[in-house]
């Protein structure tokens, strides 16, 4: 930092280098110093020009596009890092596998929210149930498309909630069942589609099934 530098110019290129911090490393590395350097030589040019006053319009132009920035800058991290775990033999990448699996675990994620709010909130034990089951379901439904699987995600959730709702043809207090066992395994399932979709078998997807819902199955007899 030039000796030169005002103070509050050196304090504001001081703060200016702490959020820079919010920046993925990768981008840091790559344009964090030059960024600092224009940064500082807009704020040499603006004190010189305005005192004080022109540091805080410096301010208040760059703070609306850092936060915007840093926000791009991690999604497009996230979405690098996902594309990557989705190559293939030949190096390629599956954009729409991606997007899938996204989708996928967000429906199955407001699923369980939704649930736990109906549940929690209104005491609609029922109602908790089906939310939860749909949304599992067109979790599955929308990997399943994604992925061209070959029915093995949605066939695999279908089993894990046929088994796991079998326990109320025996189980006393069947309210008391559906509010302790909501059925929200969706995203174990949608991690095992991830495993069929790296090891390309099916077995995963329907062994991860059985286990959880024999599982299930067992919890109703203690």
């Amino acid at each position: 930092m030039p000796a030169l530098l005002p103070k509050a110019v050196q304090r504001s290129e001081n703060l200016y280098r702490r959020i820079l911090r919010l920046y993925p490393q990768s981008h840091r590395q790559e344009f964090g110093p030059w960024m600092v350097q224009v940064f500082r030589d807009v704020c040499r040019q603006a004190y010189s020009s305005d005192g004080p006053g022109g540091l805080t319009k410096v301010w208040i132009k760059t703070l609306p596009d850092l936060a915007s920035s840093v926000v791009s800058e991690h999604e497009y991290e996230l979405r690098r890092w996902l594309m990557n775990m989705d190559k293939n033999k030949t190096g390629e990448v599956s954009p729409r596998w991606v997007m899938g699996l996204l989708i996928s675990a967000s429906i199955v994620a407001l699923g369980m929210i939704a649930s736990i709010v109906l549940r929690e909130a209104s005491g609609l034990e029922a109602a908790a149930l089906v939310v939860v089951v749909v949304c599992n379901l067109s979790g599955a439904l929308v990997m399943e498309l994604s992925s061209q699987r070959d029915g093995a995600v949605l066939g695999s959730m279908g089993l894990l909630m046929l088994m796991g709702t079998l326990p109320l043809l025996w189980v006393p207090d069947k309210i008391a069942w559906i509010r302790e066992n909501p059925l929200t395994l969706g995203v174990i399932i949608l991690l095992a589609g991830y495993m069929r979709q790296k090891i390309q078998k099916n077995w995963p997807l329907y062994t991860v099934a059985i286990i959880l819902g024999a599982a299930h199955i067992l919890i109703s007899f203690i």
